[in-house]
């Protein structure tokens, strides 16, 4: 890549951050979550995209842009204080927040729920809450997502460990190359900073922002590992897996009772959004857009 390409992705990047930021801080001022538009479409179906542990939308960037122009586009960025809520409920109050803003700017029903990793967990919880409430059904898509309810929740070192590999690979660098230079460090007596400078990447965030950053993903990582559905969801949903399908279909299929399917991806978590799979990712959601919108005239 030359340098001059490599220089005009990086001002995007920048731009789009900054625009993110400005989003989360406006939502972190109101009782409810505030979406930030991503894209105008002209069509009649919605994508909701719910934010992932680290808290920002920017991962789904590559995805807005490889959609369909008539999609209408809206994200639901983290409210740094939801680090404050009760873990063992966290999800579910996060998803009955975001829920009440969207249903102030659109109808659910019409709605695409999608979400990766913990914002697939999230945007089911909110399709799953609207049809209970109302009797209509958003469609999900969930990207490389699951959900536990069974496990102890990690202890600071490896949540430590999971937020600098995280924020390392989203920055585009090597699996095997963070896993060495993370242990090598050693999570249990080194800070954040130290892990990531350890991994040969700069945040260039100040300390308070990389500690909000840090909580943040420590507060819906954990509060994931917390999460099971509290009931079953009728409405269509598709998952589209990468690592573990096997048991990750299988636990979606047990709280799922509409139309299901599943699409197994090449690639690890965090190469969804990369060719050759970003294709079939947004496949998936055109396809559960064009089904809704061929559904808006009957009962959902």
């Amino acid at each position: 890549m030359s340098s001059s390409r490599a220089d005009a992705m990086s001002e995007s990047r920048r731009a789009l951050y900054a625009k993110l930021q400005a989003g989360r801080a406006r939502a972190a001022a109101r009782a409810d979550h505030q979406p930030v538009p991503l894209r105008p479409g002209d069509g009649p179906a919605r994508l909701v995209l719910a934010h992932p542990s680290g808290g920002a939308l920017f991962c789904y960037t590559p995805l807005v842009r490889a959609l369909r122009p008539d999609i209408d586009v809206i994200g639901f960025p983290a409210d740094p204080a939801d680090a404050g809520l009760d873990l063992a409920t966290r999800l579910e109050v996060v998803a009955g927040r975001t829920l009440a803003a969207l249903a102030k700017v659109a109808d659910p029903a019409a709605c695409v729920f999608s979400g990766w990793s913990h914002g697939g967990a999230l945007a089911f919880e909110m399709a799953r809450r609207h049809e209970a409430a109302t009797g209509t059904r958003p469609s999900v898509v969930l990207l490389d997502a699951a959900y536990y309810g069974d496990r102890d929740l990690d202890d600071e070192s490896t949540v430590r460990s999971h937020f600098v590999y995280d924020f390392a690979r989203l920055a585009g660098r090597d699996h095997a190359a963070v896993r060495a230079a993370v242990q090598a460090a050693d999570p249990a007596v080194t800070g954040v900073r130290g892990l990531l400078e350890a991994a040969h990447v700069d945040p260039a965030l100040t300390d308070a922002e990389l500690a909000e950053r840090y909580q943040t993903f420590r507060s819906c990582a954990l509060g994931l590992l917390s999460y099971r559905p509290a009931g079953p969801f009728g409405g269509a949903v598709v998952l589209c897996v990468a690592e573990q399908a096997d048991s990750i279909d299988a636990l979606w299929r047990r709280v799922v009772t509409g139309p299901y399917r599943c699409v197994r991806l090449p690639g690890d978590h965090y190469t969804l959004f990369t060719p050759p799979v970003l294709p079939m990712l947004a496949g998936a959601i055109e396809d559960a857009a064009s089904e809704l919108a061929s559904r808006s005239g009957g009962d959902r």
